[in-house]
Parts: C-alpha cells; structure tokens; sequence
C-alpha cells in the first residue's frame, strides 16, 4: 500500500488552468506551498481555503474532501504520475507543434460546428500543457505557457458563447496570466480585446455608460501593454466603435470604423492561422458598421449593410451568421419590419441549436419577447412555435 497523493487537488487546478506559480500568485503564498499541499505534505491554513476553493470553482466541503488523504493499490491514480513522466521525456519540438496544430483545428471546429464540440478539446489539452509547466525541460516551458494561454483565451471565448460568463470571465483572467508570463505581448493584447467584448452586450444599443467606459479602458489596455498587429487592431478599433456608439458618439464611432477597414486582411479560413483576430475582414467590419448605425437609430440604412455583408460572410463561420442575423432581425424590428424581423430571428434560431451557441440562443428568445405582441403576424407566430417546440417560448 502507498500513501495517496492529492491528485484531485493538482488535476483540479490544471484544469482550471494554473501553474503552481499562477496558483501561488493569486492566493499570496509560494508556488512551494502549492506543491506541498498537492503532495500531501503541508495542510492549506485555514484562512486560505475559501480563496483555494473559489480559485479551484469548488465549494469547501469538496475541497476538504480533495484535501484528504487515503490508501490506495500501488496500481491506482497512475496517470498524473505518468503525465509527469512523460512531461520530463517529451521532444518539445514535436509536442508543441502537436498541440499547435490541434489549437488551430480546434479554433475552425468552433466556427464550423460550434463551441461545444471544440470545448472538448481544449479543455483535454489545458491540463497537459500545464503539466509541460510544472514538469517539462526548460526549453519547452515558455513555450509552453503561450500555448496554454491561447488555449485558455479559446476557452473564455467558447465558454462565453455557450452562455457561461462566469467560466469565461476565470478563463479570461488566466489567458492573461499565462500571456505575461509567457511573454507574448499579441495575446496579452487579444485577452485584453476579449475581456472588453465580455463587457458590452452584444445585442443591446441602451448600454450604461459606465460600461462603455469600462470597455474604452479595456481597450487602451491592450493598446498600452500589448503589441497589436494589424488583423488585431481592425477588431480592437471595432470594439472601441461600438463603445463610442453605446454612448452616442456616432461621428466618432464611424471615424474609427474607417480605421479599422483600413486594418483589415482578407485571407482568413477560420482556423486562425493568420493571427488573432483574422476574422476582422473588410466584410465583418462592415457588419459591425452596420450595427452602429442600429444602435444609432438609423435601422433603414443598417438593413442595406446587414444585407451585402451577411451574402458575403464565408461559410466556414456558421456561429457568427447566427450572431450577426440576430442583430439584423433587432434592425428589421427597430424599423417596423416585424415580419422580416421574425423570418430572420427563425433563421437564426434554427443555425444557433445547430452550432449549440447557448448566447445567440438568450438573445434570440429575448427578441422573440419582444415580438410577441405582434404573435398575429405569420411569421411572429412561426417564430414563437419554433421556440416552444423546444421549450424556450
């Protein structure tokens, strides 16, 4: 018989996406005591074991429980020990390339056939990668933390579009982590421009101020300590537009508008190979623009927009279609066009449950809410028996 180390307790944080050092950051102790706690050999103090477990997403009685420890078959719980093995013998080289490779398939299948699907992978992926941190040789330890950051950022992003903001916000938060450590300042930018999305509502033109203004700091952030490429700078100068329409500063927001259309690149094919930020196509930022003219209560000349820039938006990004015909049926809707607003909202609805994007789907039954006074218009009505045919009316 052998002593158990407490691998609930390590695997629990790998999966949350800490290092020991990350870990040991946020709660004020040294990356040694994690270890010790992990291996059984110290007890957290009792006044960090609340921050210990909202740091691991558990509630205290599950930690105390990871925190005991039993006897165990010589031949169980194996695997976190053979990771470490396996860490320590690894050719970076090859490993890395590998969970490259895998990152940019897993960023096409988010597009393609939506966050679930691809949550799966990163989620299998973090856990190793932090292992190449703790564990792994020296060469492959930076490395290694840019890639769990990139990992960690498409986690924030697919957590978000299924709905969970929370989670997304955690994962946010240690994207940004791991980018410093790792030093890439290109991501640290992008986490920074994924943080300030999370803020603003993405279907809603009555933003309070001070979260528009939120958004703007945001955003300077990732201007300030990042190193924005071009694609990057096309989505952050969008991001900052629709902050300055928010607040009513039309004239402002077009201007930057103009900025970002200049930004711009066309040679994306969903799998982010040409950077972050590679859907920002000349295209999108269009359909950004005509967002604007939404919020700014133009809907008649954002309809024209939504129209061209939905018949030119690639294929490949089956979510984003989803999003951006949601805001199209709150234009049509916001014009008096209640019949084309519900046919666009179905539309939506049906692509949003094909991709599993749990947000478009939120934003959609808040439109079908909103279109329920008008449940004698045809189309109005299809809408509302689509919905409750899965319960969501």
């Amino acid at each position: 018989m052998v002593r158990r180390r407490r691998h609930d307790l390590a695997e629990r944080r790998k999966s949350r996406g800490y290092t020991r050092e990350s870990l040991a950051a946020e709660l004020g102790v040294s990356p040694d005591a994690v270890r010790d706690w992990e291996r059984a050999k110290w007890d957290p103090a009792a006044h960090r074991r609340r921050a210990l477990a909202q740091a691991l997403g558990w509630t205290l009685d599950q930690l105390e429980e990871a925190l005991e420890v039993g006897d165990l078959d010589q031949g169980q719980r194996s695997a976190p020990a053979n990771e470490r093995v396996w860490a320590r013998n690894v050719d970076p080289d090859h490993v890395l390339s590998y969970f490259g490779e895998q990152w940019h398939a897993l960023v096409k299948a988010d597009n393609v056939v939506g966050p679930s699907h691809a949550l799966q992978g990163v989620e299998q992926n973090i856990p190793l990668l932090t292992t190449l941190i703790d564990h792994g040789p020296e060469p492959a330890r930076q490395r290694a933390q840019r890639l769990a950051a990139q990992y960690a950022e498409s986690a924030s992003w697919l957590h978000e579009d299924l709905g969970n903001q929370t989670t997304a916000r955690h994962w946010a938060e240690q994207a940004l982590h791991l980018a410093r450590a790792g030093g890439d300042r290109d991501l640290v930018t992008w986490t920074h421009y994924r943080r300030a999305q999370q803020i603003l509502p993405a279907t809603s033109s009555r933003a309070a101020p001070q979260t528009a203004h939120r958004v703007l700091e945001r955003l300077a952030r990732a201007h300030d300590e990042g190193q924005p490429q071009s694609s990057m700078r096309a989505a952050l100068d969008t991001q900052h537009a629709l902050a300055l329409a928010a607040l009513g500063h039309e004239t402002s927001a077009h201007r930057m508008l103009d900025r970002a259309h200049n930004y711009a690149e066309d040679h994306d094919a969903g799998d982010a190979r040409s950077g972050h930020g590679a859907f920002a196509s000349t295209n999108w930022v269009g359909l950004q623009r005509a967002w604007c003219w939404t919020i700014a209560g133009r809907p008649k000349r954002a309809a024209a927009l939504f129209d061209t820039g939905l018949h030119q938006l690639p294929s490949v990004y089956q979510r984003d279609r989803a999003a951006h015909l949601v805001r199209y049926a709150i234009t049509l809707q916001q014009a008096g066009l209640i019949d084309a607003a519900a046919h666009q909202a179905h539309t939506a609805w049906d692509l949003a449950r094909a991709v599993n994007s749990g947000r478009c789907a939120a934003e959609i039954r808040a439109v079908a809410d909103s279109l329920r006074p008008h449940r004698r218009v045809p189309e109005v009505a299809e809408l509302l028996a689509a919905l409750t045919e899965t319960g969501d009316a």
